[in-house]
This record gives structure tokens, sequence and C-alpha cells, in this order.
């Protein structure tokens, strides 16, 4: 049992894509079709795959190589049909080693000009953390470097006398590109696009941490935290949700745990009590734009910044990856205080002879749901008791069907 994932972009392949699977496999094999994923179309959706009991997950398109948490997966990236112009990319590596002679030169691709850059020997080229086209177990992917490429060792920790230029080959708006740049804000990183005009150009990396320094400010001052379940699949996201608990429960504030699909403003809008929202999604979709949201959104790593005796991160261990977040960069102590309040961020807790108490309190959200003017539907007998079915009105609003006069504009 096998499933295929497809993005939005490419479904309309999906049906020829089956069809000939099927005609070279045959009936031994089934295949599933899963399309419209609850979160990005980046992640596998193991979710999906495990309702229909499959075995494997097909994933074509751009992926972001998070590393999964039970089922194999095979990644198919879908090609450019652009060309990679060398020479034009070996005069960009000859201008960065012009200007920072001490320099290591590394090209990162895009997944889908991999297959044409993998190739280069003017410059080390940054691999994807698994095998493209080969099934790759769970197991297998749990090593991988930032932003689910291999990093050069050299440049992880660069001599001091030097540093590292990064020159990333693909679309200036990619979202993997939001991902190179925070986990590499220490370095220079370039943008080599071959579908663009001008195949040259930098990227502002300090106006886009100043963005996210802004955020965690945000995050700082703020009482009632929302942690959003941004993915169901990536290895390590149940225990971030913990860690992101733990952290707000020692800094003697409240959280909330969401899961409320693929973030949007309209959706967190539902949750007007919820002052800063930590989402616990891959790198591509946690870092998501302050520009398009009402509240601050930040990522687990900058929840840790906010709220712990770390007022400053280092950008060099700056990362958009939770599993990172808590594992390298900062630690954390595993051991309960002894100091507990007594009221917890949710509305009942268990005595001692497992019977309910009510520990609401003031500042909780359910004391602020009491405190709106409007708090739902209120169902009030026999007013409002169940009548039968009837039909309603059809057609448009400028002439329904059981209105004769039409309305001229």
């Amino acid at each position: 049992r096998v499933a295929l994932q497809f993005p939005d972009s490419l479904l309309p392949t999906a049906w020829d894509v089956q069809s000939a699977l099927k005609r070279r496999i045959g009936e031994n094999v089934e295949l599933f079709v899963l399309a419209d994923t609850s979160y990005g179309d980046c992640c596998v959706d193991e979710v999906a795959a495990e309702h229909v009991s499959c075995d494997l997950v097909v994933h074509f398109g751009h992926a972001c190589l998070s590393p999964t948490k039970s089922l194999p997966v095979m990644y198919i990236p879908e090609k450019s049909s652009e060309k990679v112009d060398y020479s034009l990319l070996e005069e960009l590596v000859s201008k960065v080693r012009d200007s920072e002679p001490q320099a290591a030169v590394v090209v990162v691709p895009e997944l889908r000009y991999f297959s044409q850059v993998r190739n280069f020997t003017a410059a080390a080229v940054a691999s994807p953390c698994v095998e493209l086209n080969k099934i790759v177990k769970h197991h297998e992917s749990l090593g991988f470097g930032k932003f689910g490429r291999y990093v050069i060792p050299e440049t992880a920790s660069p001599p001091e006398e030097g540093r590292s230029v990064f020159i990333w080959v693909g679309s200036a708006d990619s979202r993997t590109l939001r991902s190179v740049v925070v986990s590499l804000s220490a370095h220079l990183v370039h943008v080599f696009d071959p579908e663009a005009a001008e195949t040259d150009h930098s990227v502002a990396v300090g106006r886009l941490i100043t963005q996210r320094f802004a955020v965690v400010e945000k995050a700082r001052h703020a009482h009632r935290y929302g942690i959003v379940a941004g993915t169901l699949s990536v290895s390590g996201q149940s225990q971030a949700i913990a860690r992101c608990q733990k952290v707000i429960e020692r800094a003697e504030r409240r959280s909330y745990t969401i899961c409320v699909g693929k973030p949007t403003v309209e959706k967190l809008r539902n949750f007007p009590e919820i002052e800063v929202f930590i989402v616990i999604a891959c790198p591509e979709n946690s870092l998501l734009s302050p520009k398009d949201f009402d509240r601050a959104v930040i990522t687990p790593m900058e929840l840790i910044v906010a709220l712990t005796d770390n007022q400053h991160l280092d950008p060099r261990l700056y990362s958009a990856d939770f599993n990172l977040a808590f594992s390298e960069n900062l630690e954390i102590e595993e051991e309960a205080e002894e100091s507990k309040k007594e009221t917890t961020s949710t509305d009942v807790s268990r005595r001692g002879d497992w019977s309910l108490k009510d520990v609401r309190g003031p500042g909780s959200a359910a004391a602020e749901l009491q405190r709106r003017s409007y708090v739902g539907m209120e169902y009030q007998t026999p007013k409002d008791a169940p009548t039968k079915a009837r039909k309603g009105k059809s057609g448009i609003a400028a002439q329904y069907s059981d209105e004769s006069d039409r309305l001229d504009w």
C-alpha cells in the first residue's frame, strides 16, 4: 500500500502518474493519492497515509526534508525546465572569492536545481540530507544538517580569520531561502536565480534578523501563549510541544495547545485571548512574516530567548528547526521545580481521588470567555426547540427563485 502525495500545483498530474505506475507495477500494489494536506505541502503527511494503512509515502514536488516519525519516504523533486548557466555561476563564485579571499564558498541549490548543480566543481555543493528518488527510512534522516542540507564541516564553525559565503541557487521568494538565511545569519548569502533577469544579489540578513528580534520583544511581555501544532509528522513534534509548555510554566505564564492545521490570520483570530503564538512546524512553515499576522507568531527558539535568561542569542546558533532549538543551542533543565503554583493552564485538574476540581483563575482563557459580551449560540427552550426542516430559498441574492420582480441596476 503506497501513498502518492502531491502539492496543489501538481494535482492535475496525479491521475496520469497513478495510471502510469499502475501499468508498470501491476495489481499487487495499492496506490492512494494524498491531496489537500492539512499542513504545508513540503511536509510528508504521515497521518493521512496511516489512515489507509500505507507502508510507503512517495512525496512529489518541493520538500523541506524534515525527518519523519515512522513511515519510509521517497522524495521525487520537481525538476526545473530552466537551465543553470554554469558560466554565470562560476563568474559569481570568482567575484565572491575576490572580495572574500579567506572565505569558504558553498553553493546551496534549491531541490529542483540540485540535479543540475550537483556536479558543479568551482565550489563545494551542499547536498540534501536524504538521497532523492530512493526510499529513505525514518531513522536514516535523523542526522540531517541545517535547513535539510548537509553542511560542510568547516562552514559550521568557520576559522576566525575568515568566514563562509553561501550562494543560493533558486528563487529569491523560496520559503527554503528564509530558513537558509536565518540558519546562516552570521554569514553572507548571495542569491543566484536562473529564472530572473538579475541573477545575483545579496540577501538583507540583518533586516530579517531584526524583524525576528522585534517579535521576540513582544513575546517577552506576554502572559498567555498559544502553542500551535503546525505539523503532526515531523519527528520530535510532541517533545517540542512539551518542552515549550515547560518553558512557559517556569516563567509563570499560561499556555494553551491549539491544532488548527496550517496557521492563518483568520484561524488565529478565533483566539483573541492569546497574545503570542508559538508555531511547532518544519523550518519553512515556522518563519511566518510578522506583517501577515496581527499578533506575534514565533518559533520555539525565540520562545526560549524571550522567557529565559538568555537575553541575546548568538546568530550562529539561530535556527527555525525546533529539534535544534532544544538539543544544540540552549540547555533547559528537565527536573521539575520544587515550587509550583496550584493553578495550571487547563480548566480542570485531577484530585488524588481522581475527581475533578475547578482551577480557573483570573487571567485564564475560560475567565476571559465569561467576560465577553458574546460567548456563542445559546439554546433557549422551548423557543429554540427542534423543528421540522423546511426548504429554503434558492438562486442568487439579486433575485431568488420565489421573487417575481427582478431588480434591474
